[in-house]
């Protein structure tokens, strides 16, 4: 896994765009007259920046099939007129106001249900080709279970499917809530550092 820099950003955002065309919980934030129009697209060059421009870490996998946004709670903070910028950006280019409220609301709801304890937040991993995957997933695993236990913070994040949710199980996270939003389950995961 290695860390990638602010002008590999379109790379991320098209891996994501790859990995999350088909969930509903992330198409169903995009006006279907902008489906077509790249909305997906500007949706993760969104969520790609947001991360890079308050101090997160983008990660590639070793053999550049995945990418996954990690932030430390501890330092990530974000300019606010930065913010602004991305939102209206997002706004304009991908998801249109109504759209870009949802997701922002969306993003509101959810972080006041995460623990508020300092983490390492997993916002999102996707794979470019989800059949070749499964050695990219260990990869990640690897190194942020190691990265957890070195800064003795839990590694936290939320999940949409359901079939994910178990993977996760099956790595040693347990869900500590769940919810609906517009209709689909989200859950809440952690795993804790090891001594």
């Amino acid at each position: 896994m290695r860390i990638a820099s602010a002008d590999e950003l379109d790379r991320a955002a098209r891996i994501l765009e790859k990995a999350f065309a088909q969930v509903p919980a992330v198409a169903g934030l995009i006006p279907r007259r902008l489906r077509a129009k790249g909305g997906l697209l500007e949706l993760c060059r969104y969520c790609v920046e947001f991360v890079f421009q308050g101090g997160g870490t983008v990660y590639f996998s070793d053999d550049e099939n995945g990418v996954c946004l990690v932030q430390d709670t501890r330092t990530f903070r974000l300019d606010g007129r930065a913010s602004v910028r991305i939102h209206l950006r997002i706004a304009h280019r991908g998801l249109g106001w109504g759209g870009a409220m949802k997701a922002l609301a969306r993003k509101i709801a959810l972080a006041r249900l995460r623990t508020r304890e300092p983490q390492l937040y997993v916002w999102m991993i996707g794979l470019e080709d989800l059949t070749l995957g499964r050695q990219t997933i260990f990869e990640f695993r690897k190194s942020l279970f190691g990265l957890s236990d070195r800064l003795g913070l839990p590694i936290v994040a939320e999940n949409a499917e359901a079939g994910n949710r178990l993977v996760f199980t099956r790595f040693g996270f347990e869900c500590y809530r769940e919810t609906k939003w517009l209709g689909q389950p989200v859950w809440f995961i952690r795993r804790d550092p090891q001594a």
